[in-house]
């Protein structure tokens, strides 16, 4: 509840309105309170005496009565949904916000499925909350100010209220007791469902390749199910409240007229009275039954708040530094390693140890190694998407964990594994890592990728629209296109993550060849699988278990290095090795 509340403290930019609505809320509570009174004085003082000036003054103030409390319920209802159509946005705002800074490993902790969930479902989980929370603010004082009305009208019936209310307090302390552990339940199994339906659609090539269909879709029916079937249970018990509730109220007017018509003739209780304490019986009723909507609604809230507070009170292991030094200003870009451990949270063994070699601008420098060696990782600590456990990581001379994080990364392009393509034009791609690139730069950049004769040939040309993820181009198109963004930004150092792996033999060729001749003075890392890619650079560096097992060149290596050596025999007969 304390993270509910918190979270609430999105609305207090609209604190103006807030109030506003409360105090129309309060209006409306004032005009359901008054009327019954009016009510009881019209049949006692006019419709009993036969006063039917009184009758028509006394109506003409109900009818001013009921349509200010109209406009009340109309206005409150207006304002509180721009209220939460408002926290909507800045929650929303935040999460992304939160998210879009956040480092790797504290997204990991939480994964994509989730992530999305609570930005989206969950938010509009509070969001309903915050409409309905007028009932929150109009039922208590509906339920005390009816009691007190209720009690001076006809006070010899007052304990039928208590026999009412301790009828209520069992039965929505019951339901309340079961659902609860239910809500928190289906926001899992949710989250569950989301995965299923995010690992379907991202997979679909895979799942149809192998005929896989059938198993997802079961698979599929399955969460499916199992959200439904904790759906149904929360249903079943909520929709106990609303009949019981409604039996409490027949029978409670039954034994008010009952009682109440005894008491007229023998203790000369007025009828109006016992009309109006029925009413106000009713709207106490009405006020717990608004009640027991609300805590349908706040359980399920106040998981989907635990859940959003969770991601936004999440520490990023990967800020600014306290004692930021400023961005050296140096004629050539160096890179140094120097006895970097790094071990992902919660692993036992570190993933990489004790890593040192130096690298400066003009070298191109290759990793290579065996699956799961530590190649990715490696390339990932150079812009701090993670931080080493102990040695240092030096740019230009000064430890990365010094550097303004926006500056260091400015300084390096990275090009992935997995090619990352954004929905929208073929310019817009390649302009992703520099917005000011000029035409001119532009086309450099595909050139130099071996992007410039199929991008040419699309129907039109740099303008042409690629889909979300660029699943209407081949993942060669997606690797030379994700290749000319890194080349567009113009950074200090280039980072190649297996980023030729889709290209053949003659494009990888030419596109290296391209980045030696063009980008002369630049820091260029490749990782790579393919011996072929590698045997030109200044530099290999080969890891196995985590460790740099050699450092040399490809000669070099392959005469004195065994495990460099048994790599390139897996690709090449011995006859091939230049």
């Amino acid at each position: 509840m304390k993270k509910m509340i918190k979270l609430l403290g999105f609305i207090k930019r609209h604190t103006f309105t807030l109030v506003l609505a409360v105090v129309l809320i309060f209006v409306q509570v004032m005009a359901n309170l008054t009327l019954p009174r009016l009510m009881s004085n019209i049949i006692n003082n006019g419709v009993m005496v036969n006063n039917i000036a009184y009758i028509w003054k006394t109506g003409v103030y109900m009818l001013i009565i009921t349509f200010i409390s109209g406009i009340s319920v109309v206005a409150a209802s207006f304002l509180l949904a721009r209220i939460s159509a408002g926290f909507g946005v800045d929650l929303r705002k935040a999460i992304f916000t939160k998210l879009s800074y956040a480092s790797i490993e504290q997204m990991g902790s939480f994964g994509t499925s989730t992530l999305v969930t609570r930005s989206t479902n969950d938010i509009t989980q509070l969001q309903q909350f915050v409409v309905i929370s007028r009932m929150l603010v109009m039922a208590p004082l509906m339920g005390i100010g009816g009691i007190i009305m209720a009690i001076y009208e006809a006070p010899t019936l007052s304990y039928i209220i208590f026999l009412v209310l301790a009828l209520l307090i069992i039965i929505i302390g019951s339901a309340l007791f079961l659902v609860v552990p239910k809500f928190k339940v289906l926001q899992k199994k949710l989250d569950t469902l989301t995965l299923v339906l995010r690992e379907y659609l991202t997979g679909l090539r895979v799942i149809k390749a192998f005929n896989k269909s059938k198993i997802e879709l079961d698979r599929f029916e399955v969460a499916n199910e199992d959200l439904a079937k904790t759906t149904l249970q929360i249903a079943r018990i909520m929709v106990f409240l609303v009949p019981s509730m409604m039996f409490i109220m027949n029978a409670s007017a039954v034994l008010i007229l009952w009682v109440g018509g005894h008491q007229i003739q023998s203790s000369g209780v007025q009828i109006g009275s016992i009309m109006a304490f029925m009413q106000y019986v009713m709207q106490i009723l009405f006020g717990f039954l608004m009640m027991a909507m609300v805590f349908t609604f706040v359980p399920r809230a106040q998981v989907s708040a635990n859940r959003i507070a969770e991601v936004l009170a999440s520490k990023n292991t990967v800020t600014n530094p306290k004692d930021m030094k400023p961005t050296p200003i140096v004629k050539e870009t160096t890179l140094e390693f120097n006895n970097a451990t790094f071990r992902y949270a919660g692993a036992q063994e570190p993933v990489l140890r004790d890593i040192s070699f130096k690298a400066k601008g003009g070298d191109v420098i290759a990793i290579i190694g065996g699956t799961g060696s530590g190649k990715s990782t490696l390339i990932d600590l150079i812009p701090r998407f993670y931080d080493i456990e102990c040695g240092h990581i030096l740019v230009d001379g000064l430890d990365v964990k010094s550097y303004n994080l926006k500056e260091l990364r400015e300084k390096i392009a990275l090009v992935p594994q997995k090619p990352v393509i954004f929905s929208g034009t073929v310019n817009e791609n390649i302009r992703y890592g520099k917005d000011t690139a000029t035409d001119e730069e532009v086309k450099k950049a595909t050139r130099i990728a071996q992007a410039e004769e199929f991008i040419n040939n699309l129907e039109n040309g740099y303008d042409t629209s690629i889909a979300q993820g660029g699943s209407d181009i081949s993942g060669g198109q997606k690797q030379r296109l994700s290749i000319a963004r890194a080349i567009a930004r113009d950074p200090e150092i280039f980072i190649f993550d297996d980023s030729f792996s889709a290209l053949d033999y003659k494009t990888d060729a030419m596109l290296r060849k391209a980045l030696r001749s063009e980008l002369t003075n630049k820091l260029i890392i490749i990782v790579a699988q393919r011996v072929s890619t590698i045997v030109d650079a200044d530099q290999i560096i080969v890891l196995d278990n985590g460790e740099i097992v050699g450092i040399g060149k490809h000669k070099d290596l392959y005469i004195n290095n065994p495990t460099y050596r048994e790599i390139v025999l897996s690709q090449m007969e011995e006859g091939e090795v230049a």
